[in-house]
């Protein structure tokens, strides 16, 4: 039987865990921190750049991953503090669940409610006061119907250069004429299609914002139908009555339809 060499290492990853409505960051975490844990309480405290950097992401990454961790009840986070200097934070301390645990809900940045404070024995001589408090969390904010009506003209315009430029400009003076610039947006972009305006003869568009363009825009007017041969009603003919032939007859009594003289 082969021997395990000391460099073999494993992370255990409970089913409740992989299979859960997470992210792969979040099991990959949740297995960097399981392989932290003390095997007697399920604690750890490794620091956010050492975790960062044995999941192979950033650490905002860690952060949204550590978010949904404890969301899911997986992780429960204690804010340690000096006890020596109450002033300065030590690493973050973390509890591992094999389980999906029900405890207190994440805390918010705004929640008023005090933190509780908590003392427990380190592993290692003294005390440490253990603080709840929330930790920043990074959360994309829902988009603004600036941002969404912003990203509709992006989408339209058919030149895109200085985009941060040019969202500075939608949120400061777009907020009441965002409908409009999207249909001179929609307008022009048409027309330089129709005229197959090269790239370089569109104009910026940031310029064609600040400069007020998208005032001269108008939308297209629509183009006329095309008045089709049988589309016409046939005037009618008193010879054939409409239908455009006649009856004929040969000397010999036979007869055959023939194109009417008057119609044709």
């Amino acid at each position: 039987m082969r021997q395990t060499s000391a460099t073999e290492y494993f992370s255990i990853i409970p089913e409740s865990v992989l299979y859960a409505d997470i992210s792969s960051n979040a099991v990959r975490v949740y297995g960097v921190l399981r392989r932290h844990a003390d095997k007697d309480d399920n604690t750890c405290h490794p620091g956010k750049g050492r975790i960062a950097a044995l999941a192979r992401m950033s650490e905002r990454s860690v952060d949204r991953a550590v978010n949904e961790l404890v969301a899911g009840g997986f992780v429960t986070i204690h804010h340690r503090r000096n006890p020596d200097n109450p002033e300065q934070y030590l690493s973050n301390q973390y509890v591992i669940h094999s389980t999906p645990r029900a405890g207190d809900p994440t805390p918010r940045a705004d929640d008023p409610t005090p933190p509780a404070l908590v003392t427990v024995p380190p592993r290692a001589g003294g005390a440490v006061t253990i603080v709840k408090e929330p930790e920043p969390i990074n959360q994309t904010p829902s988009p603004s119907s600036d941002d969404s009506e912003f990203d509709t003209f992006w989408q339209i315009y058919p030149r895109k250069i200085a985009r941060k430029k040019c969202e500075q400009w939608w949120h400061k003076h777009a907020t009441d004429v965002a409908s409009d610039i999207l249909d001179a947006a929609t307008t022009a972009a048409k027309q330089w299609r129709q005229d197959n305006t090269e790239p370089r003869y569109i104009p910026h568009p940031y310029t064609w914002l600040n400069q007020e363009r998208w005032k001269d825009h108008t939308p297209l007017p629509a183009p006329e139908k095309e008045v089709r041969p049988y589309d016409t009603q046939p005037t009618q003919c008193d010879t054939c009555d409409g239908t455009r032939y006649i009856s004929t007859e040969d000397k010999h009594g036979r007869s055959w339809a023939a194109p009417c003289p008057d119609c044709n």
